[in-house]
């Protein structure tokens, strides 16, 4: 099947449009329907929970390019209420006051046993492995070693 030079043209303007509109629609309702939500819910938990994901909101108008970071602590006030997080955004850590932070629908998977986990050291940073892969480790060590 051939298709002419205009009806291709016409066919990649129609799909961009297409694209820009899905996009415009996330943007207005998607991500204000989200904030509501999460507006409604507080009562529930104040806060996002540790190891959540979050929309880090701020001055930008364009909703769609708002940072997305990882919950890693709680920062309390002399009261001992949260007033604000530690977020891990692209390897960087960021503070953001509680009312800039917005939990995303996806949702931390519920806390591991730490007797399965070992933690390493690969390029300056802490990572997670479970302790069947550093005994499978431990074992192609030796394996090597033997041979």
């Amino acid at each position: 099947m051939e298709l002419d030079g205009g009806k291709v043209t016409k066919l990649h303007a129609r799909l961009n449009e297409k694209r820009q509109h899905v996009w415009q629609r996330w943007k207005k309702k998607y991500v204000h329907g989200l904030m509501e939500s999460h507006r409604i819910k507080r009562g529930e938990s104040d806060y996002p929970e540790i190891r959540e994901v979050v929309l880090i909101i701020s001055d930008e108008k364009n909703k769609g390019e708002w940072k997305k970071g990882r919950v890693l602590k709680h920062i309390r006030g002399r009261d001992g209420v949260v007033r604000g997080v530690d977020l891990l955004h692209k390897g960087n850590q960021i503070h953001r006051p509680i009312q800039l932070v917005c939990p995303l629908e996806i949702r931390s998977p519920p806390e591991r046993n730490t007797e399965e986990l070992a933690e390493i050291r690969v390029q300056g940073r802490t990572v997670e492995r479970r302790r069947a892969a550093v005994v499978a480790g431990a074992k192609i060590r030796l394996i090597a070693a033997d041979d």
